[in-house]
């Protein structure tokens, strides 16, 4: 796309056949820019307008199409019908597990895959193809933000962006809101719109963040409460000598140790939910937060999917504890933990140890506190171990078992 030769052949072959060009169902990029031709053996493949040539499936007679490759996510496909002679697509509906027919394909606005927008909300057609193209056409230039009305959509770059900066804040904040209009798409404008309200007007505001594993949630979080920290410092200090602002960042590591998790879509999956609250001055400065809500997948404690791993705590305690802290709590056996199998040889669980305490330390953690934290991450690794067997005496109408391990229990 970014090719200037490629992109004016592409126009004008929408121009001369404007007519036979759709939004067609890709495997990979879920719709692109294509057409239908029929070649000389008379197979039809799909023609899309990064030149790839993809081979349209056969659906013969009493013949059912064949399943996708994930199941249990709806997508589109195309067939060439035998019975019907057509070319028709259909959707996948995962859950009745079959495939439905569907309208036609949709014909391209030549306007809408030509223009390139902030924010989808000017474009003319704003259904779920030409709203895709978009994006990855964004994507792939960097431009990871973009407009959809007022709701910011960001996509995860996998890599550092050189836009987060002090310069960056300016840019975005409230005493430039004029110049701020004319900015790209950012996730500090939405943190800016929102301090200004909250500032101006005194009314509160809220800032929800969602998204699948791996969208970038966490992070994002992470950018808004650093523009806010900012503009706290920017109006002024509390009568409260503590950095409030830095606390609530130092919070984060914290809730990560003990609620982050290996998945299968990212090395550090928050498995949680929370509702934070920022308290601020008249002024504009951070005066306090708290965590409202806490939703853990507690599940995950006790069972993972094959490939995952339970929460960075319970491996920093096997593996990386001090030893007086091991003998004391007796995880300095050469018995595995049911509940920390899968950990990460390369990781250097000793020292993200040491930095989680330190934190919790900055914070006001006794070490005594901190210790029985510990003690409670140790008791629940225990009770994964324990052995269960049948009661003598029981029938098989009334099982009833018992604990076998009874040294294990006055440990926990």
């Amino acid at each position: 796309w970014s090719d200037a030769k490629e992109t004016g052949a592409m126009e004008e072959g929408i121009r001369s056949f404007k007519a036979e060009w759709h939004w067609m169902p890709h495997e990979k990029h879920v719709w692109v820019p294509g057409t239908l031709v029929l070649d000389k053996a008379g197979k039809w493949m799909m023609h899309t307008m990064d030149g790839e040539k993809i081979p349209v499936a056969d659906i013969r007679r009493n013949q059912k199409p064949p399943k996708p490759t994930i199941p249990s996510e709806s997508q589109t496909r195309v067939f060439y019908v035998e019975e019907k002679k057509k070319v028709l697509p259909y959707n996948w509906v995962p859950s009745e597990g079959k495939w439905e027919e569907t309208t036609k394909l949709q014909h391209i606005v030549f306007e809408t895959l030509q223009g390139h927008y902030h924010n989808l909300g000017d474009m003319e057609d704003m259904s779920e193809a030409p709203c895709n193209h978009q994006l990855r056409r964004r994507y792939m230039s960097d431009e990871i933000y973009t407009w959809m009305g007022s709701i910011l959509v960001a996509i995860n770059p996998y890599k550092l962006m050189p836009i987060y900066t002090f310069e960056h804040i300016s840019m975005y904040s409230g005493s430039k809101r004029d110049s701020r209009k004319t900015l790209r798409p950012h996730i500090f404008s939405v943190a800016s719109k929102a301090y200004e309200s909250l500032v101006r007007h005194q009314k509160n505001q809220a800032v929800i963040i969602s998204g699948e594993s791996g969208a970038g949630k966490t992070e994002s979080t992470k950018l808004i409460l650093q523009f806010l920290g900012e503009m706290s410092r920017r109006a002024g200090r509390t009568e409260s000598k503590r950095d409030v602002e830095q606390e609530i960042m130092l919070s984060n590591p914290i809730l990560e140790a003990f609620g982050n998790a290996k998945t299968a879509q990212n090395d550090n999956s928050s498995r949680f939910g929370k509702w934070m609250e920022i308290g601020f001055t008249i002024k504009g400065a951070v005066k306090n937060a708290r965590i409202q809500v806490y939703l853990l997948e507690r599940s995950r404690v006790v069972a993972q999917n094959p490939g995952e791993r339970n929460y960075h705590a319970f491996y920093m305690l096997t593996r990386g504890a001090p030893k007086e802290w091991k003998q004391r709590l007796q995880i300095d056996s050469k018995e595995p933990f049911a509940f920390a199998k899968q950990s990460n040889s390369k990781a250097d669980y000793r020292s993200e140890l040491q930095a989680l305490i330190d934190r919790m330390q900055h914070l006001g953690f006794s070490q005594t506190l901190i210790e029985k934290i510990f003690d409670i991450v140790a008791a629940v690794l225990h009770l994964g171990n324990l052995n269960f067997e049948l009661k003598e005496g029981t029938n098989k109408y009334m099982e009833e078992a018992e604990i076998k391990d009874q040294g294990r229990i006055q440990l926990i």
